[in-house]
């Protein structure tokens, strides 16, 4: 019976859903005004200026939802 326990309790770490599967990729940054992209998992965003911004970063993605 106690090898059953851990061969059981065995399996069960190897096949946990979620531990092996792909990767996710980052978010493309935005480049240019306008440019689609991906506000968050499955939503689309557009690329937008940030309002009083003088640095590098000022595109962000801005949700359309």
């Amino acid at each position: 019976m106690a090898k059953s326990l851990l061969a059981l309790f065995m399996l069960s770490l190897v096949a946990c859903p979620g531990g092996g599967g792909a990767k996710k990729q980052a978010p493309e940054p935005c480049k240019t005004l306008g440019q689609q992209c991906q506000f968050e998992p499955g939503k689309l965003g557009a690329c937008a200026y940030r309002a009083n911004c003088d640095g590098a970063n000022c595109l962000y993605c801005q949700s359309q939802h």
